[in-house]
């Protein structure tokens, strides 16, 4: 399934992780406010030079506050103003480093997995309700 991402939208990180490369685990949950990165950019050769899959990964980041070291599986989210809520879009998954100048991080969209997380869901008999 192919979902088209929101740019001009408010994203939302939040993580436990490293506040810098060679930090140590956060004692509070933080949280960051990211622009996401076209796969065109973020595919490039002064990024990651196609590595990164359109279908299933999208790129968040550009230097300063990201996501780092204990922040993998972490929620990347957008705020919907149709819908008056908070959705997730993706979860943190791998990059360079942490918060380098131009370097986004790699998030797996979420997109890409909603009908396997949907058949789970059936599996367990869950339905919206009970997660929310």
């Amino acid at each position: 399934m192919f979902q088209r991402i929101p740019y001009n939208s408010i994203y939302l990180f939040t993580g436990w992780g490293f506040q810098e490369e060679s930090g140590s685990f956060s004692s509070k949950l933080r949280e960051t406010h990211v622009p996401i990165i076209p796969i065109v950019i973020c595919n490039s050769i002064l990024h990651y030079f196609g590595r990164v899959d359109p279908l299933s990964m999208l790129c968040a980041g550009s230097g300063g506050a990201d996501a780092c070291q204990g922040d993998s599986g972490g929620p990347l989210m957008c705020y919907s103003r149709m819908r008056q809520r908070w959705e997730l879009q993706g979860v943190v998954s791998w990059g360079h480093g942490c918060g380098r100048n131009n370097i986004p991080g790699v998030y797996a969209k979420i997109s890409a997995v909603t009908s396997w997380v949907n058949s789970q869901m059936k599996l367990l008999q869950l339905n919206d309700n009970d997660i929310l």
